[in-house]
């Protein structure tokens, strides 16, 4: 399946998350042209696809299997302290000032438990943290996608294959959700059809040789980004949007893998850049409730206030990223020694009890 590609460290990555919170957080302080910037979630969610398929990959070419409980501590030491910080914090700040809506446990509950996607698809709830259904949809994703992925490998399929077989899944599910916009409902749960392109992308990617132009690669990547921010300029062309900032992203991860040393990628890769991306996850938490805190507070929609609350949303995500990142290396840690001492108990065993206990 496999000609032995080690992703290793891609310090241009980093950028091209930049590039994803960028878009993001202009779509929600509702800058000039970038009313589709709300795609930046579906680069967010490509980039997660190709990582997190590519690492599985390569621990089972390390390993011969995949670790699945590794592999859920590991996103639970990722993911979860960071959106615990932010979730105290804002409550701490609503409840005092006074700001809280009917209902604002039951948003702290959903956000908190991965079911925002599911509230807002019954109830229609549109809340301080509205913004956490993409995190509840990449994790349904990886609920089940470690196990499909062995799946997958099990039965031999080759990497060509299995790039097709989530190509089809990913092309299938932004027509369904074109469909659906078209009927007036959309379904924000099939945008995990940016997941599955980079998914494909990790396949594509050992499968086949390096693209022979990079370069140019990239630029054909950043230009796509560009049309599908534009296109979301008019809510008809969101459907077309969407996958188009997908395919941008495909071309842009490829050409960064591909030529390291490349100009996209040293730009990718200046520091003030990396670093954005670095903290992209926790500015992505922090951003949106502080949005709505001021919003409800002094009654200024995030246009008239971005001078102050981008800041302090970087502050708050920088802040919270250097906590996290500490608190995620004890997680891991403890995971492992308590892993070791397991083995190391096992090894001490009689052999004549391993037998009768099995």
């Amino acid at each position: 399946m496999t000609d032995g590609k080690t992703l290793g460290r891609v310090r241009a990555l980093d950028g091209i998350r930049a590039v994803a919170i960028a878009l993001v957080v202009l779509y929600h302080v509702d800058a000039p042209g970038f009313r589709g910037g709300n795609g930046g979630v579906d680069v967010f969610f490509v980039l997660s696809g190709f990582l997190i398929t590519t690492l599985l990959l390569e621990e089972r070419e390390a390993k011969g299997r995949l670790d699945f409980r590794r592999f859920y501590v590991r996103r639970f030491a990722r993911l979860v302290p960071a959106l615990v910080m932010m979730l105290i914090v804002m409550s701490v700040l609503v409840l005092a000032s006074g700001v809280a809506e009917p209902g604002y446990g039951w948003e702290v509950l959903a956000a908190f438990c991965y079911i925002t996607p599911v509230t807002r698809l019954l109830f229609n709830l549109d809340g301080v943290y509205d913004h956490t259904w993409t995190l509840a949809t990449e994790e349904y994703f990886y609920l089940a996608w470690p196990v499909t992925l062995a799946w997958m490998l099990r039965r031999r399929w080759t990497a060509r294959r299995c790039a097709l077989a989530m190509a089809a899944v990913t092309a299938a599910l932004y027509l369904l959700y074109a469909a659906l916009m078209q009927a007036g409902h959309e379904i924000s749960l099939l945008r995990v059809a940016g997941i599955s392109a980079g998914c494909a992308l990790a396949f594509v990617r050992r499968s086949s040789p390096a693209p022979r132009r990079p370069v140019l690669l990239g630029c054909v990547g950043a230009l796509l980004l560009a049309v599908g921010t534009g296109l979301g300029r008019w809510d008809i062309l969101w459907p077309i949007g969407f996958p188009t900032l997908a395919v941008g992203t495909v071309c842009l991860i490829w050409s960064v893998v591909s030529a390291r040393d490349s100009r996209v990628a040293h730009v990718l890769a200046l520091r003030p850049i990396a670093y954005l991306g670095a903290i992209s996850y926790e500015l992505y938490l922090w951003h949106y409730p502080i949005f709505a805190w001021f919003d409800r507070t002094f009654a200024m929609a995030p246009s008239q206030i971005w001078w102050v609350v981008i800041p302090v949303s970087l502050g708050a995500a920088a802040g919270c990223h250097a906590v996290a990142w500490r608190v995620q290396r004890v997680i891991n840690a403890r995971f492992d020694q308590a892993r070791s001492r397991r083995a190391a108990a096992r090894t001490a065993r009689p052999s004549g009890l391993v037998a009768g206990h099995d």
